[in-house]
């Protein structure tokens, strides 16, 4: 009969891998480095959707202007792309402080999901 074999797996995990996510991570704009911020615009149909997460995306890219750490992605359909009757469209913000910049997007229509821990 097979037998697993017996391991300690918490010895094959050395420094220099750990040196080496965090130089990914880094590099990748991953977490602890830059933050995340998921902004969602809705509407009642998919082009006015749309429409509102051109118009977040060129907010936000004013106030990330100069940032060279920042990066902008989007506007895509939510993953979900209709939900509860509402049209969805994400920006993706990912920099420094996101904070003093997801503050300033004041609408009814939007939503703000900070460090999530997924786009889903």
């Amino acid at each position: 009969a097979y037998e697993i074999p017996k391991r300690d797996w918490s010895s094959d995990v050395c420094s220099s891998d750990l040196e080496i996510e965090v130089l990914r991570r880094q590099q990748a704009g991953g977490a602890p480095f830059l933050r995340t911020a998921k902004i969602t615009a809705t509407s009642t149909t998919a082009t006015g959707a749309r429409r509102a997460a051109e118009a977040l995306h060129a907010a936000v890219s004013e106030r990330v202007a100069g940032d060279a750490t920042a990066r902008l992605l989007g506007p895509v359909p939510a993953w979900i792309p209709r939900r509860a009757g509402r049209w969805r469209e994400q920006v993706i913000l990912r920099c420094v402080n996101p904070l003093p910049i997801v503050n300033s997007l004041n609408s009814r229509d939007v939503s703000i999901d900070l460090d999530q821990e997924t786009l889903l």
